[in-house]
């Protein structure tokens, strides 16, 4: 005989519906559609990734990167590196943090790479994305993305190398550059960022004619404020170069792969949250689309309805059920027994399953549901 404690409620976060390696997010074109779109990932799955190293489905695609003195994959605050509630850019839900830089050479506790849909290689692309450091950040000799050839995990610096100086000895300011690891010389972008406000970013790279100085590089960013709302209308396009050597003679490698760094020789000092990624053949992409209602951020709610709580069952077939309901949608409900999956997810409502006890040992057990929400794509 075995006795039975149930859980009441179990919420939880909103999450994606299904997971993708390439395309997480709802901006029109990047739901696979457009063969154009390499990859978009807006986070409101509501977590970065969960493990190091593993560009997987559950990762969406993420190559988690961590290196000394921070890289130890620890979320203080427990979400994987994700910070929902309105905290995305322009009053979406969910941004993603690079966790607290600390006063020391490295990188903050996360940053990753990807590679592109269908591990794809290109000579021409645009990379947008919006950044954000907190208020009180305080600006070192930080990089900020790295182009690569494919795919996730190659590290090292191939084409360029984004970064961040401090501007004088005033930390709240920096000013960016893009240094060509071929001419292994920085390209100014003529721009100051600061601490507080949502950064829209925008790099398209043309590579050269190997051996020739007749690459592309240009830049467009705008300081859309501390909310992220401000930037509507045309971005700004602050430097353009069409004499760039991005690859010297004989060599033909693409592009195919982006980090998402912030690792600092000379210390930054903060944290700095990330949104709204697009990367594409054809561009400039834009400011994200405006107007779009901000995504759901109430949990979903699900309650125990078999066997009650102090019950005591035997037998082969156990029904344990659950009722659940969303604002949005309810995905499904996963039991569990003592903590670990209980069967597999159940889809489709009323929410059930047949428990087998005679696997179970004799005594007190607790059961319970756990429901997910559907957050479109």
């Amino acid at each position: 005989m075995l006795t039975i404690a149930l859980s009441g409620l179990i919420p939880l976060l909103p999450v994606i519906a299904s997971a993708d390696i390439y395309f997480n997010s709802s901006e029109p074109g990047c739901n696979g559609s457009d063969p154009n779109v390499l990859w978009c990932d807006d986070f409101e799955r509501g977590y970065w990734a969960k493990t190091m190293a593993d560009p997987n489905v559950t990762n969406a695609g993420w190559n988690m990167t961590p290196f000394p003195p921070a890289g130890s994959w620890h979320d203080s605050a427990g979400t994987n590196f994700g910070r929902c509630g309105g905290q995305g850019v322009a009053g979406t839900n969910c941004a993603v943090t690079s966790g607290f830089h600390p006063n020391a050479i490295g990188q903050a506790p996360a940053m990753g790479d990807h590679s592109f849909n269908g591990t794809q290689s290109v000579d021409d692309i645009y990379m947008r994305h919006y950044r954000k450091f907190l208020p009180g950040f305080q600006f070192g000799a930080e990089k900020i993305w790295t182009v690569n050839p494919c795919c996730a995990g190659i590290g090292g610096i191939k084409f360029a190398n984004n970064s961040l100086g401090a501007v004088a000895s005033v930390g709240s300011q920096a000013s960016p550059v893009t240094t060509v690891a071929a001419e292994d010389a920085n390209r100014s972008w003529n721009y100051t960022v600061t601490s507080g406000n949502w950064y829209y970013i925008e790099e398209h790279i043309k590579l050269n004619t190997p051996g020739v100085a007749n690459g592309v590089l240009e830049i467009w960013a705008d300081n859309c404020g501390a909310n992220g709302l401000g930037c509507t209308g045309t971005p700004t396009l602050r430097v353009q170069y069409t004499n760039v050597m991005w690859r010297l003679a004989g060599d033909n490698t693409q592009i195919g792969s982006i980090w998402l760094e912030n690792w600092s020789s000379i210390p930054s000092i903060g944290e700095e949250y990330y949104d709204q990624i697009k990367v594409s053949k054809v561009g400039p992409i834009g400011f994200m689309p405006m107007g779009t209602p901000p995504s759901d951020i109430v949990a979903p709610t699900v309650s125990m309805t078999a066997p009650t709580s102090g019950a005591t069952v035997s037998g082969s077939a156990v029904t344990v059920s659950a009722n659940a309901s969303d604002s949005v949608g309810v995905v499904g409900v996963q039991f569990k027994l003592d903590g670990a999956n209980l069967g597999t997810e159940d889809t489709s409502s009323p929410y059930s399953i047949s428990w087998n006890t005679t696997t179970a040992s004799e005594g007190g057990h607790t059961l319970t549901a756990v429901a997910s929400e559907f957050v479109e794509k």
